[in-house]
């Protein structure tokens, strides 16, 4: 396996079929270890009913067609799907079927795959973001102002790589929906992203670009440093909106039509 054959099937269509042929032949192991070892890494059939990794990943690669549909990220989508759960066959076998921290443990999974295949730092560093917050995104509704202003911050590159986040959304978007569960969590992940992504996108519309006149009156009302003033800003003005999207969330709960 080299990166040239590996980025030409990432830019079609139905990239997991490549993946599941290497698995039906008897080549997965040799020329994508790190992608066999998902096979006998278990999951906690409460929320993968697919029972392993592998057929997680692969339910993941499935669901990026549908996302991206004829758009030019196929490709950088696909890597990121391919390399987000890796850091699970890592895993304690103490914890297992958990994965604790697998996002983490993914970072250097990653690194050596890219080292081996001499993979751009272009697609390295995408699937390391990736990896790494795809479970920190799943959080962001349980998240106060301060630290969900940290994680948009940190992904977006100090709210200067819009594509960063929406990668994101796009990878815990096939995240969420490629697996095998019931109705009941199906709704609850779904829900849950949902809820994820609006306050992560209202975070980054509010601070993609600074306002210099309120910032210019809260610096006069608040003489600290100027990094200190501008992140004191920042969360007081997300914690107003927050509020106000409670309100209007709880404004519209009041309203809907109750279930029979």
């Amino acid at each position: 396996m080299n990166w040239f054959k590996l980025y030409d099937e990432m830019k079609k269509f139905h990239f997991y079929k490549f993946i599941e042929k290497m698995k039906e032949d008897g080549t997965l192991e040799q020329k994508l270890p790190e992608v066999f070892a998902l096979i006998e890494t278990p999951e906690r059939l409460t929320y993968h009913e697919e029972g392993n990794t592998y057929s997680h990943t692969i339910l993941v690669l499935k669901q990026v067609d549908y996302i991206v549909g004829s758009g030019p990220n196929r490709a950088e989508l696909n890597f990121c799907a391919l390399c987000h759960d890796l850091g699970k066959a890592l895993t304690p076998k103490d914890i297992l079927p958990k994965h604790i921290g697998h996002e983490n443990r993914g970072v250097d999974v990653i690194l050596s795959l890219c080292d081996r295949l001499d993979i751009p730092i272009s697609f390295q560093d995408k699937a390391i973001l990736t990896c790494r917050n795809h479970m920190a995104f799943l959080r962001c509704s349980e998240m106060r102002p301060s630290k969900l202003l940290r994680f948009v911050d940190q992904v977006t590159d100090g709210f200067k790589r819009s594509h960063n986040l929406n990668l994101l959304f796009d990878l815990c978007y096939g995240d969420s929906n490629g697996r095998i569960c019931n109705e009941e969590n199906k709704k609850l992940h779904d829900d849950n992203y949902g809820k994820c992504m609006s306050l992560c996108k209202a975070t980054f519309n509010l601070f993609d670009s600074r306002d210099p006149k309120d910032f210019h009156d809260f610096v006069c009302h608040n003489p600290n440093s100027f990094s200190q003033s501008w992140n004191n800003f920042k969360i007081k003005k997300l914690s107003k909106r927050l509020k106000e999207m409670k309100r209007l969330e709880d404004q519209y709960n009041q309203l809907a039509p109750q279930p029979l």
